[in-house]
């Protein structure tokens, strides 16, 4: 295969057929090479979307996380969209931070095509995106410290399904805040936080930001004095 590749002979046609190829290193390093040029085909795109969703490696699982990092959104996130379906990668050391890797970096270049890959409610509860992507997505967001990262922001609240998944948005969003000033957020990321307050307000963090973006002092000058509130809630609105 490297004979073929270093002397022109890897082609489209040719690489079809190694995609399909018994030997899992065959497919892999046919994955890896595809990677090399930086762009696919319409055919190949599918192809790849094709083989993340069929694939029984994780060699080849693996190397396709790494070639959609290489390639633009409109190409990655389909393939990253199939492979996020393999529940069996939850444990695997390295594969769920190899998606990871390859989401992050189309998530402020291009932040509307990696929202499309949460857009459906069921893949909120998809293992891998729930252990790996949601809190990650909503923290590097929230550290972007942009209008239009912000309004992503306010887009996954109100995407998540349940509160469980809200619960995983708010904490990468604090995470991301300690220790700063959140300014310049839009009206779409106060409303959904605001609401989220009022909804649930046992749940601090949605106040803990509304603090950062020095709104709701008098909500959190209530929450401190009120004694049946547990220590830990109030000593954080304090911090």
């Amino acid at each position: 295969l490297w004979s073929i590749h270093v002397s022109g002979g890897f082609d489209e046609a040719f690489a079809e057929k190694t995609l399909n190829s018994p030997h899992e290193y065959v497919r892999a390093w046919t994955v890896r090479f595809l990677g090399d040029t930086g762009a696919v085909s319409e055919g190949l795109q599918r192809k790849l979307g094709e083989r993340a969703r069929d694939e029984s490696s994780i060699v080849v699982r693996s190397q396709l996380a790494c070639t959609a990092k290489r390639l633009p959104a409109g190409s990655a996130m389909p393939i990253v969209a199939e492979l996020l379906r393999h529940r069996e990668d939850v444990n695997d050391v390295h594969l769920p931070l190899l998606l990871w890797w390859a989401i992050e970096d189309k998530a402020i270049s291009d932040t509307s095509g990696v929202l499309q890959l949460v857009e459906s409610a069921d893949v909120w509860q998809l293992p891998l995106v729930r252990k790996f992507i949601i809190s990650r997505l909503a923290r590097r967001l929230t550290a972007e410290g942009t209008v239009e990262a912000y309004t992503a922001c306010a887009r996954l609240l109100t995407l998540a399904p349940g509160d469980d998944n809200v619960d995983l948005v708010l904490q990468g969003m604090v995470e991301a805040s300690s220790g700063r000033r959140l300014d310049g957020v839009p009206g779409s990321l106060q409303s959904a936080l605001a609401y989220l307050r009022n909804r649930r307000p046992s749940d601090t963090r949605s106040l803990r930001l509304a603090l950062r973006m020095g709104d709701a002092a008098d909500a959190a000058v209530r929450l401190i004095n009120d004694t049946a509130e547990p220590a830990d809630n109030r000593v954080n609105i304090i911090r």
